[in-house]
C-alpha cells in the first residue's frame, strides 16, 4: 500500500479520498454555536455556511471532508512545486490526512482548519522568495496572508516569525523587503478596521488580540490511548528529521534552506497552538502542514526500505486508534 501513495497516479488520489472518508467522517462538523466576533473571518465563513447548509449534518460533513482534502492536495502540490522531495509522490497528502484525523477535536470545521489555507498560501509564497524577478510581490503576499489568517485565529500572527526566517535564509538583506513584509502584515488590519467602521462595529476590534495559554489536555480517562498517539506521532516526526538529516548532503542549497524555513515553522506552530483561545486539542491542527511535510521525508526513504514501510503503517494506525478508542 505504501507503493500506492508513493506513486503519482490518480489511484493514489482516490485511495487518499477513501482514507479521509473512513477516518475523518462522523466528527463534530456542525458548529454548536456561532463563533466570537473576535475571529471575524471565521465568523463570516460560518455565518455564510449556516445560511446555505443550515443544521444539515451531511452537508457540514461533506464541507469538512472537502476542506481537509483540498488542504492535503495543496500540501502535496507545495512539496512538488518546490522540489522538497526527490520525486513526485502523494506521501505529503497522506501524512496530512493522517494528522488531521488524529483526535476527535480535529474532525470539525474549526478556525485552525480555515487558517491553514492561508498559512499554506503564505508558505507557498515564502518558498518562492529566491525565484521571482520581483520578490517584493511574493514577500508582500506572504505577509498579507499571515495577517489575514490572524483574523481567523489571532495566534497565526506568530507566523510572522517564520516569514522573518524565510527572509533571512532565502534572500540577501534589503531593508525595503522587510518593510514590504511588515506592510503585508498590517494591510488586512486596515481593511478589516475599515469594514468594521462602516458597519459601526469598530469597538469589537478590541477583542481581536486575544492570547491564552492552552496546553494539550492529558485526558485521564484515555491515558493509555493518548500516550500511544503522542508516542507514535512524536516517533514519526523524529523519523522525518532523521531522514532529512540524511538527505541534506544530496540536496541543493536552496532546498536545504527551504527545509530550514519549514522546520522553523514547525517550532513556531507550537507557540501558535499554545498561545491560543481555541479549546482543547483543536489549536494543535495549526502544525499539520509542517508535520506532514517533515513526516513525508520518512515515508520516502529508499534504503532501508523497511524503515519507510514501518513508518507508513505506524502513520496509518494513528487515525484508526484515535477513531476507535477516543
Amino acid at each position: 500500500m505504501l507503493s500506492l501513495v508513493r506513486n503519482n497516479t490518480p489511484y493514489a488520489v482516490l485511495s487518499l479520498l477513501i482514507l479521509l472518508v473512513i477516518t475523518g467522517s462522523g466528527g463534530m462538523a456542525v458548529p454548536a454555536s456561532f463563533p466570537s466576533v473576535s475571529q471575524p473571518l471565521y465568523y463570516l465563513f460560518i455565518r455564510g455556511a449556516k445560511g446555505i447548509l443550515g443544521d444539515s449534518f451531511l452537508g457540514w460533513q461533506v464541507l469538512y471532508l472537502l476542506l481537509v482534502f483540498l488542504q492535503a492536495l495543496y500540501v502535496n502540490a507545495l512539496a512538488m512545486r518546490h522540489r522538497l522531495l526527490p520525486k513526485p509522490t502523494f506521501t505529503p497528502a497522506f501524512a496530512y490526512i493522517v494528522f488531521a484525523a488524529l483526535f476527535p477535536e480535529f474532525r470539525s470545521i474549526s478556525p485552525p482548519l480555515l487558517g491553514n489555507f492561508l498559512l499554506l498560501g503564505a508558505l507557498d509564497a515564502m518558498l518562492q522568495f529566491g525565484k521571482p524577478t520581483q520578490p517584493r510581490r511574493q514577500i508582500f503576499n506572504a505577509g498579507f496572508l499571515i495577517g489575514a489568517a490572524s483574523f481567523v485565529q489571532f495566534s497565526y500572527l506568530f507566523s510572522g516569525i517564520t516569514l522573518l526566517v524565510a527572509l533571512l535564509l532565502l534572500r540577501p538583506f534589503h531593508i525595503g523587503e522587510y518593510f514590504s513584509a511588515l506592510l503585508g502584515l498590517i494591510t488586512p488590519l486596515y481593511f478589516v478596521a475599515g469594514l468594521m467602521f462602516l458597519t459601526d462595529t469598530l469597538p469589537m476590534l478590541r477583542t481581536w488580540p486575544f492570547l491564552h495559554i492552552q496546553l494539550p489536555p492529558w485526558q485521564p480517562a484515555h491515558k493509555a490511548v493518548v500516550s500511544t498517539l503522542y508516542a507514535l506521532a512524536g516517533g514519526l516526526l523524529l523519523a522525518g528529521f532523521f531522514q532529512l538529516h540524511q538527505q541534506m548532503n544530496r540536496s541543493v542549497i536552496y532546498v536545504r534552506r527551504s527545509w530550514g524555513v519549514l522546520v522553523s515553522g514547525l517550532v513556531v506552530s507550537v507557540a501558535m497552538a499554545v498561545f491560543t483561545s481555541q479549546p482543547q486539542l483543536q489549536s494543535w491542527l495549526m502544525m499539520a502542514p509542517f508535520y506532514a511535510l517533515i513526516v513525508s521525508a520518512a515515508l520516502e526513504t529508499e534504503k532501508p526500505r523497511r524503515f519507510a514501510i514501518f513508518a507508513f503503517w505506524a502513520a496509518l494506525a494513528l487515525p484508526f486508534i484515535g477513531k476507535i478508542f477516543l
